[in-house]
């Protein structure tokens, strides 16, 4: 049946659909990726078709390489490869070219398989998504012994999750042969692993973990967990242990971390994928969390700690493979107090057909990595494995496998006691001790513990409001003592302390619990709130009690119709009143204009701007009148005249004169706004009613000719306004960022929240992240908002994201001016990954330099200065 296409209109989608079509069949030539490091250089040692899609490598102790080469990964339809995954086998390399002369079949038949290791004994662990078993070559014919049915099964992962890198990986293994690996965040889904000895371990929402068991796949242990997906483990010469873990949708950056036993590393699924709940960490924000050692580059997927005299010295080196950022990185450890701290320095840089996957050292020091080449997540039939030689080859140092000492390596406490130090301000002391004191007490050791059961409630009072304000801590432990009168004892304690920390710590043991009949304890948290994080936390607590607690944790609860109580509430204090509006959804019943309006007269300004604000965002016809009254009062403050005037549009005729005559207003805060919606915009009439010249009006005209990072960020270096680039954020006609982003509760879900982006990693890696987004917003896309072009069955062409799916199919699709777009498959004739995001791409040169500083300094405020409220609360 012939289908007749309307292009009419949608050349750019056109455009993007035969860059997609014409890119398939195509390889691209192998450019050689860029050695900084001095006395390094990178050979190419196979390609395809030799290998494709490889992911995991690892090295025997005989020097031969094996490669995982994915055939399971997304495979495309009528896919023309293998049924199941490979592992090859290279050998007998050229001393001059690293060319191997063999490449052999050494194991077939897995799915999904994301992790590769080799233990000392020279037998070979592999992970599957749902499995870790191990092979063995003991008749030394580079192939391995057992088939697919005789595998030697150790770790059996009983679940519904089926994403194919979310679910089990690896590998690191000690000198007592006990074996660590990783488990994603497996969408949410509950599970069991199952050892050799009957051992099992259960979970679900929680988000990533890390795991051992000992050589025989017995006595699983749940090591650490917050995390997201800790893609490959490493150990150093100390016995320490180390992952690298990658990043929500929306909170960058992806992690290395030190993990240690007990660790808590922040991330939770069930309090939503994206990683920006207010219950969940990512850098030690929350109290019980602890700090990553450095952001990483774009999804890190191996971790090695050298130990060849090419390092020097070995253990306090690690290098990480980036897949989004195309290079290896190289991170020389500092110390910071038990952990360490690190910044990255760029080993090997490559341009975007080069994706390093898995990483090995070999005897000789060399650094074998394997590439999977194209950035799309379905097999493509493109691979490589390059090697890094050092100028002078040496045998790599016999390593010390010493089994990790108590806590992973943690140095003990000394003359300290474990009580003393839950109060420590170093994170990993002090979750040292709560892990101790936790086993201490679940053994009934715990004296304190003891005596604090056997006193009445009212005579223990005092001693627990005490050990919680000091050691927040407490809260969970007390949670956890097997006397429900003291848990609860200690969450009220949590709620009423003049401790932030503890208050948060309260607000997170009973989202843990999930149990709605604590509703009156999370309420009275929220009245009590010292601060945004107390609130945020508060906030999102109830949304979970008002909602199911046993229900999807994908879903997310409505608190708006307690949010508006609290705002319009007369007994609220002031900071809490911000909060709540800037927490008000703007389709919120309970706020209405009549509600919003005598706040406005607000004898505090910050609580006056935030109501306006929210008047403004309610886009109804009075609301807008009113900001339209509002912006040209001149009795009124020039900052409420300023956010009014914000609310007005270009393409209105009525606001259009207003603008015309507010452009020379005497408050220079609403002169600079009608300036800035008019420029470029301004009619010769129109100028002359102001008279003011065209270059009052003009868009700026000095920007670096080429979307070159290097430039533009030189272009924005100038010093940033933040509370001037927060304005930019949300106004709704120039950089339209808050339709799709929010920042602090305002703005649209249907990008990144981006919140988070100058709270964690470092400065100017954040920064130039930032600039190259803007300036390029195609370069890299997340893969939840990677758009879809679709050719419909009525002709019509879309591109848009996928941002819900109904209960009987329907699909609904953000296109770039946010409309919605409800579609059932069986409305689709073709669709295809489009690599051209949603964003629109040029916002930068709408900017002029100091306004384009002023958005980056804004989004990119630490932790300390996150927002100008923060120093006013």
């Amino acid at each position: 049946m012939l289908r007749r296409v309307c292009w009419l209109g949608l050349f750019a989608l056109v455009a993007a659909w035969s860059q997609i079509s014409a890119a398939e069949p195509q390889a691209p030539a192998v450019s050689i990726p860029k050695v900084l490091r001095p006395g390094w250089k990178l050979q190419l040692i196979a390609a395809e078709p030799d290998i494709v899609t490889p992911t995991a490598l690892a090295i025997l102790p005989t020097g031969e390489v094996l490669v995982v080469e994915s055939h399971t990964h997304f495979p495309p339809k009528d896919y023309a490869g293998p049924k199941a995954d490979r592992i090859w086998l290279f050998a007998d390399f050229d001393a001059a070219t690293g060319k191997p002369a063999t490449r052999q079949l050494f194991f077939e038949g897995s799915v999904h398989t994301m992790g590769l290791a080799v233990e000392p004994s020279g037998a070979v662990l592999v992970a599957t998504r749902n499995e870790i078993f191990r092979l063995s070559d003991q008749n030394h014919d580079r192939a391995a012994d057992e088939t697919l049915e005789k595998r030697q099964t150790l770790v059996r992962l009983e679940t519904a999750g089926n994403y194919p890198h979310n679910g089990l990986s690896g590998f690191a293994v000690d000198g007592n042969g006990t074996i660590f690996f990783g488990f994603g965040e497996n969408l949410g889904a509950t599970y069991t692993l199952h050892g050799t000895d009957g051992s099992k371990l259960t979970g679900g929402g929680e988000g990533g973990n890390v795991y051992s068991c000992d050589r025989a796949g017995g006595k699983l242990t749940l090591v650490a967990t917050g995390f997201w997906n800790p893609f490959h483990l490493c150990l150093n010469a100390q016995g320490q242990l180390f992952t690298v873990d990658n990043d929500p949708d929306s909170r960058p950056p992806c992690r290395l971390l030190h993990v240690i036993e007990g660790g808590d590393y922040g991330f939770r699924f069930r309090h939503g994928r994206k990683g920006v709940s207010p219950l969940t960490a990512w850098n030690g924000e929350l109290p019980g969390t602890l700090p990553m050692i450095a952001g990483t580059g774009e999804a890190p997927c191996a971790v090695l700690s050298p130990v060849s005299d090419a390092w020097q010295p070995a253990q306090q080196t690690l290098l990480v493979t980036s897949w989004g950022d195309h290079r290896i990185e190289a991170y020389d450890l500092m110390p910071r107090g038990a952990s360490y701290g690190s910044t990255m320095k760029p080993m090997v840089v490559g341009d975007d057909q080069f994706r390093p996957v898995g990483m090995a050292e070999a005897a000789d020091g060399s650094i074998f990595i394997s590439d999977w080449v194209d950035r799309s997540y379905q097999l493509h039939g493109k691979g490589r494995i390059w090697r890094l030689v050092p100028d002078k080859l040496a045998p790599v140092k016999p390593r010390v496998q010493a089994p990790p000492v108590a806590l992973l390596g943690i140095p003990q406490f000394g003359n300290i006691s474990v009580e003393e130090l839950l109060s420590s301000s170093d994170p990993f002391m002090a979750t040292q001790a709560t892990t101790i004191m936790a086993k201490e007490i679940a053994a009934g050791r715990s004296e304190l513990v003891s005596a604090l059961k056997k006193q009445s409630s009212a005579a223990r009072q005092g001693e627990v409001e005490n050990l919680v304000t000091r050691a927040p801590a407490w809260v969970k432990l007390l949670g956890s003592c097997g006397d429900e009168l003291l848990a609860t004892q200690a969450l009220t304690a949590g709620i009423s302390s003049k401790n932030p920390r503890a208050q948060v710590s309260a607000g997170l043991a009973l989202a843990a619990r999930r149990d709605q009949a604590q509703m009156p304890m999370a309420t009275e948290l929220l009245e009590r709130a010292q601060d945004r994080a107390t609130f945020e936390v508060a906030l999102a607590l109830l949304a979970i009690l008002q909602g199911d607690p046993a229900a999807d944790p994908k879903k997310e609860a409505s608190v708006q119709p307690l949010v508006a109580r609290v705002a319009l509430d007369p007994a609220t204090s002031s900071l809490v009143r911000k909060l709540a509006f800037r927490s008000l959804e703007p389709t919120n019943a309970e706020t209405t204009l009549a509600k919003l309006e005598p706040w406005v007269a607000s004898q505090e300004l910050d609580v006056a701007l935030e109501a306006v604000a929210a008047i403004r965002d309610r886009r109804d016809n009075d609301a807008h009148t009113y900001l339209q009254k509002l912006a040209t009062d001149v009795s009124q403050h020039g900052s409420l005249r300023a956010a009014a005037a914000m609310g007005l549009h270009a393409d209105v005729a009525e606001d259009r004169s207003l603008l015309v005559a507010l452009a020379t207003d005497d408050e220079p805060q609403v002169a600079a706004i009608a300036r800035r919606v008019l420029r470029g915009n301004i009619t010769p009439e129109e100028l002359a009613k102001t008279g003011l010249v065209a270059s009052d009006f003009a868009r700026p005209a000095d920007h670096p000719q080429e979307d070159l990072a290097s430039a533009w960020t030189e272009f924005a270096s100038l010093t940033g306004d933040p509370r001037r680039g927060e304005l930019l954020f949300v106004h709704q006609q120039v950089t339209q960022c808050a339709k799709c982003h929010q920042y602090r509760g305002r703005g649209g879900k249907l990008g990144p929240d981006l919140t988070a982006w100058g709270l964690t990693g470092d400065a100017a890696q954040n920064r130039r992240r930032l600039v190259e987004s803007i300036i390029e917003p195609s370069r890299e896309i997340a893969p939840q908002f990677s758009p879809w072009l679709m050719q419909l069955e009525d002709g019509r062409v879309i591109s848009g994201i996928l941002v819900a799916e109904e209960v009987d199919g329907t699909q609904q699709y953000a296109d770039t001016a946010g409309k919605i777009h409800r579609l059932h498959p069986r409305d689709i004739f073709d669709k295809k990954p489009s690599p051209i995001s949603i964003m629109p791409k040029g916002l930068a040169r709408e900017l002029t330099r100091q306004e384009l500083a002023d958005l980056i300094a804004f989004l990119s405020q630490s932790a300390e200065s996150a927002s100008h409220e923060k120093g006013r609360e």
